[in-house]
Order: structure tokens, then C-alpha cells, then sequence
């Protein structure tokens, strides 16, 4: 289970990552699925 708590957390900061290349557009919706 600890492969799947690090895909899980790399996802998540590849989202960040993306959104901050994409002129730091970090929309409520963003948000949220990172957070849901």
C-alpha cells in the first residue's frame, strides 16, 4: 500500500507542478480534486 500513498502523492504534486507552469492558475476546482 505504501506504492500506492506515493503514486497517489506524486500525482498530486505533479498537478502542482502543471498548474504553476500554466501561469500559477490554481483554480478553486483544482483545489478541490486535489483536496477530494
Amino acid at each position: 500500500m505504501k506504492i500506492v500513498k506515493l503514486i497517489t502523492i506524486f500525482a498530486m504534486i505533479a498537478t502542482l507542478m502543471v498548474a504553476v507552469a500554466n501561469g500559477k492558475a490554481l483554480s478553486p476546482a483544482v483545489l478541490a480534486s486535489l483536496a477530494g
